[in-house]
């Protein structure tokens, strides 16, 4: 069990690339992700639409729609809000609303630090953990062709049948959580019984299957947001995304946001250029440079302005903070300034 999870965790470190934004089917639905690499064999449902997660971890939803995921009697996430990425840490609505109103990172607002402490969040840990120790991916396909986590047919439908005396409770230590220490607890019983009665691997010879830790689990909710983010950045561009002019031109120049198998609907903007950001210490500069000064930032017509106020030969980068509506990550794009 621990080497197999070992190779599973590995994948999620070195993989790329994700889904696009698929344009709606003929009934109006959009597909969406359970995390980047994947939660496959995970029910669903919202108001129109009902099934399981496929081999990659997708599910059809309609825009505006609210989703439920859950095995059998354990719900993991109850009507939050869809969208075209979900992951573990959005499955607990109060988390995602904390990490919304995100924190400033040098000088710009970042939602990193706090997706960071959501993934060591105890119900988060021992949700993850628990969906591992679930996963049972098949001999049959490339690791690459299907989900990090792979729930099969057999395993749902066990699980499907099986009556809990005791919920499971993710709201408790990690320490405490699937220990085996404590094999009266919820999650032992429920895990080993699934193990046992597939008569899978582990559990022969009255072997006990384990969970992974709760390293492993905070490092695939971290990673998972890291992805997410770097797929949906590489997705939006600055057009141009370098500016050469004049240094005695002081006309003001419009910098248009676009996206690729992307949509675009901006909520929040910021735009300042590097001169007056702090360094890597956190220190302001005395007194900024004037290469070039933010005219306007406009979120509603995905626009900025910028003159040039410095001399020739100077240049400078201007950052766009880009937040979209209805995600909490915030997307930096750069705009190369220089004068001739």
């Amino acid at each position: 069990m621990k080497q197999v999870l070992a190779v599973i965790l590995t994948l999620f470190l070195v993989a790329c690339g994700g889904g696009g934004d698929d344009s709606s089917s003929s009934d109006g639905s959009i597909t969406g992700y359970l995390t980047h690499e994947g939660i496959a064999g995970m029910s669903y449902r919202t108001a129109s639409k009902s099934g399981v997660t496929d081999e990659k971890g997708r599910f059809r939803y309609r825009k505006g729609e609210t989703i439920t995921f859950y095995l059998g009697d354990i719900v993991f996430a109850e009507d939050i809000p869809t969208k075209q990425y979900i992951t573990i840490i959005d499955f607990d609505q109060d988390v995602v609303d904390l990490i919304d109103e995100g924190s400033l990172v040098r000088g710009m607002t970042d939602h990193s630090a706090l997706v960071e402490e959501a993934a060591k969040l105890e119900h988060i840990v021992n949700m993850t953990r628990l969906l591992f120790a679930l996963s049972s991916p098949p001999d049959d396909k490339d690791s690459e062709e299907i989900a990090l986590i792979y729930i099969p047919t057999d395993v749902r439908s066990t699980i499907e049948a099986y009556t809990f005396d005791t919920a499971i409770n993710f709201h408790q230590d990690v320490g405490n959580f699937g220990s085996e220490d404590l094999p009266d607890n919820p999650e032992n019983i429920f895990i080993n019984y699934i193990c046992q009665e597939l008569e899978q691997p582990a559990c022969l010879n009255n072997g006990v299957k384990e969970m992974p830790t709760s390293e492993q689990a905070e490092t695939f909710g971290k990673s998972q947001s890291e992805e997410i983010t770097s797929i949906i950045a590489s997705r939006i561009f600055l057009s141009p995304r370098i500016v050469e002019i004049n240094a005695a031109d002081t006309s003001v120049h419009d910098i248009a946001i676009s996206a690729v198998n992307q949509g675009l609907n901006i909520a929040q903007l910021e735009v300042k250029t590097t001169d007056e950001l702090p360094d890597s210490e956190g220190n302001f500069p005395d007194t900024p440079r004037s290469v070039a000064a933010v005219q306007y930032g406009s979120a509603a017509s995905a626009r900025f302005g910028f003159y040039a106020t410095g001399e020739s030969g100077q240049e400078t980068s201007i950052i766009a903070n880009i937040k979209l509506d209805g995600d909490y990550r915030w997307y930096k794009k750069s705009l190369r300034v220089r004068l001739l």
